[in-house]
């Protein structure tokens, strides 16, 4: 079956074959899977027909999908501060990259733990030389964009804030 109408001065033609439509006003969706965006029709979207989020995530990748939400997100690691942060250095920045390197010690006992002060003293700088031996990166004892990136990187890992359980 084919329908045709008017959307913006557009006609749209939407066939109806042999797949069930979802029934928007039982909000359940036919047993028949829809394979791609490319079944709906561009001027109907499910979400346009009032599904919520969750039912359609669950309608194409199973029941036993979840969105888990969160009044507040801490911990996920900021942006490079823009300068390299050296012996001397202090501030934010330079104490959310030793708690963050704190955190990763705790997972990679080679690495020594330091005093999250936001002073990057001579303790510091041993810690992150000791990092970029670990990861492969060049041992300067300076944080630079590749450093603070890779501190970030394993980070997330070490810390699970990535993960959706």
């Amino acid at each position: 079956m084919v329908a045709s109408h008017q959307l913006n001065g557009y006609q749209k033609d939407t066939i109806y074959a042999d797949r069930k439509e979802m029934s928007a006003d039982r909000k359940e969706m036919s047993a028949d899977p829809i394979r791609s965006a490319a079944d709906f029709s561009p001027c109907q979207t499910a979400a346009d027909q009032g599904y919520s989020a969750i039912e359609i995530l669950r309608y194409f990748y199973g029941s036993n999908m979840y969105i888990n939400t969160a009044e507040e997100i801490s911990g996920v690691p900021s942006s490079w501060p823009g300068v390299v942060l050296t012996i001397g250095s202090s501030g934010a920045k330079v104490r959310q990259m030793q708690e963050q390197l704190n955190r990763i010690a705790r997972a990679y006992p080679a690495l020594p733990t330091i005093t999250a002060d936001g002073i990057y003293g001579p303790r510091t700088q041993e810690a992150v030389e000791q990092f970029q031996s670990v990861f492969g990166l060049p041992v300067t004892g300076d944080v630079d964009f590749r450093t603070w990136y890779k501190i970030s990187e394993i980070f997330v890992g070490v810390s699970r804030i990535a993960e959706l359980a």
